[in-house]
């Protein structure tokens, strides 16, 4: 019988594919904008620095991607669909999640329901990320925030700036 061959080059371009698969999964957070530009394609739309980072929305398969950049580095991400739910399942959340731990561990998810039949379920990460699957069946809304602990005292400022403005801001007696 003759023996056949498969050549060498062709071996180790297969060898070299597969080691490569794990590297081009490796984490988001934590990406300069360039190497999210490689990712995720050109920039469909840019929002300055409100003080939370620097907002760059991105558009890949069908989802909408919004990274937030603080010092170079992204630090908060979103992956949303408003129009297709199969796009965004929740089964990809597992898979989105294990690609943004940076080497942290995700907790089991938790689940809130809220009466207009939106819900949340969020995850906490070992090293105090968190991320967070929203939707709402009425208007087909559907979105995973991932985020960095360094972004989360930017985060709190935030929103206790915004709670802090609206309590000063006037009577709302006649609404």
């Amino acid at each position: 019988m003759k023996k056949i061959g498969v050549p060498r080059a062709y071996v180790a371009v297969v060898i070299i594919g597969v080691l490569a698969i794990p590297v081009s999964a490796k984490a988001r957070l934590g990406e300069t904008e360039d190497q999210c530009r490689q990712r995720y394609g050109s920039v469909v739309r840019s929002f300055p620095d409100s003080g939370l980072g620097k907002q760059l929305r991105y558009e890949k398969n069908g989802l909408g991607i919004s990274c937030y950049f603080r010092k170079g580095k992204c630090e908060k991400i979103i992956y949303i669909t408003k129009t297709n739910i199969s796009l965004l399942p929740f089964s990809k959340a597992a898979e989105l999640l294990t690609n943004n731990s940076q080497g942290a561990k995700w907790s089991k998810p938790y689940k809130k329901k809220s009466f207009d039949g939106s819900y949340n379920i969020g995850w906490s990460r070992s090293d105090g990320g968190w991320a967070q699957y929203s939707g709402s069946n009425a208007d087909g809304f559907y979105e995973i925030s991932i985020i960095n602990p360094k972004y989360t005292p930017a985060l709190v400022a935030e929103h206790k700036q915004i709670y802090k403005d609206m309590s000063q801001s006037g009577d709302i007696s006649d609404f």
